[in-house]
Parts: structure tokens; sequence; C-alpha cells
């Protein structure tokens, strides 16, 4: 085995990698338990995949290119999917109606 081979083999064993996925997977199905709630598919959006500038519902600021959010869609109206900061989403329940 190679040292760039072996190098590569030690850097994707890294400690605490199952621990970070493991969180991450908890996030997720956290999310969609709160989509259930509405009738909604709730998806995250990681960084690297969010490329368009959009505004929030929640708070009426806007989600910046490159930044985690989540994305809501409606199961009897796909079409009004929208995307929210993950913490507008999770504290929705507590916002006064128009803010």
């Amino acid at each position: 085995m190679s040292r760039r081979t072996r190098a590569a083999a030690q850097r994707s064993h890294r400690p605490g990698r199952s621990a970070r996925w493991l969180q991450e997977m908890q996030e997720v199905s956290r999310l969609a338990a709160t989509g259930e709630e509405v009738g909604a598919d709730v998806r995250p959006v990681q960084p690297s995949n969010a490329r368009k500038l959009y505004i929030c519902p929640g708070c009426q600021q806007e989600i910046k290119p490159a930044t985690k959010h989540v994305v809501v869609v409606p199961r009897d109206a796909p079409d009004l999917r929208r995307h929210w900061h993950t913490s507008c989403w999770l504290m929705r329940d507590r916002r006064r109606p128009g803010n």
C-alpha cells in the first residue's frame, strides 16, 4: 500500500466521524417528525447544495447561498414548497401570527 493510499484510508476512519453522522441523522428524523404534524415533508439542505437566495417565511429574512436550512413541502400541494431557516421552522409555533 502506498503512502498516499494509506493516508487516505486513515483519514476516512477519523474518530468522531460516526458520532457526527449519527447527530445529523437524528436531526433529520427530528425535522421529519415536525413535518408529520403539519402534513409536510421536511428535508434538510446542506450548505454545499444551497445555491440560491431565499426568503424565510418565518422571519422574512434572507437565507443566503451556502447556508444550511430546510425545505418544507406540503404533501397535498408540492408546488407550495418553502425554504426556512432550521431554527425558524422549529420555533414556528412560538411566533405571533404575521411575524
